[in-house]
């Protein structure tokens, strides 16, 4: 039977460490072996949470919990950043919609049982349209987005986010939210692109095309070493008021 295990970052054994970055490299051959421990225990020390069927880690999904003043509101709002989210593709049935129920999980651990009536800004780092497209969904506000240009205030609230708090010492944010690094080389994800990538939305799809976080050559996909810096404003009273203005 499954099930979750929630983990601060100290509490890890090298054997789950291990396994973290065995899955991560299973889907993103390019990740480095150490890519747990340099990129995001060392860098925001997120909790993990394990979702396990005997002693064997199915799937995963980390998350740093932080408070600054935002472009969207003039108080400091909680931001959840989602440093990862990974599950062992041979284990798809057994994990099916675990991404969904750790985020309703961690968000009502961390922000309480009403959580859901509360502002707070989402990010996280993705080349994966299927998932920035399911995010954002439960958004108000989202950037980069199909239809507006990143406005320049939320645009140099993420460089400080990636330099301050996210240590991104090695990346560069473009005008259009697209963090570029230069440890990855490229990777062919052609037969994973239509069940793990593809969003049902073909606007979504184009915008990482667009933008070269997924490269389409002919019939066949690759991730390369950019990716979109997403930035989401919760705000469930706004979008409310919002779905009874259209």
């Amino acid at each position: 039977m499954v099930r979750l295990e929630i983990k601060n970052s100290s509490e890890l054994t090298n054997k789950e460490i291990a396994s973290l970055n065995k899955i991560c490299k299973a889907i993103y051959s390019e990740n480095p072996d150490n890519h747990i421990t340099d990129n995001h225990i060392n860098k925001t020390n997120p909790v993990f949470y394990l979702w396990k069927k005997d002693d064997s880690i199915l799937a995963f999904q980390a998350y740093t919990l932080f408070y600054e003043k935002t472009p969207f509101s003039k108080k400091s709002l909680p931001i959840v950043y989602i440093n990862l989210a990974y599950k062992n593709p041979s284990a798809d049935l057994e994990v099916k919609n675990f991404a969904k129920k750790s985020n309703l999980i961690f968000l009502k651990n961390h922000l309480g049982k009403f959580w859901f009536l509360k502002p707070f800004v989402l990010i996280f780092i993705t080349n994966n349209p299927k998932i920035y497209d399911r995010l954002s969904k439960a958004i108000y506000k989202i950037y980069p987005n199909v239809k507006h240009i990143t406005p320049k205030n939320v645009l140099d609230f993420a460089k400080l986010l990636t330099s301050k708090k996210l240590k991104f010492e090695d990346a560069r944010l473009s005008d259009n939210l697209i963090i570029e690094q230069d440890c990855y080389e490229k990777c062919e994800i052609t037969k994973a692109w239509s069940s793990f990538y593809e969003s049902n939305n073909p606007a979504v799809n184009d915008l990482f095309i667009k933008n070269k976080a997924v490269i389409k050559r002919d019939d066949k996909y690759f991730l390369a070493e950019k990716a979109i810096f997403f930035i989401g404003h919760y705000n469930f009273w706004k979008k409310l008021l919002k779905r009874k203005s259209s």
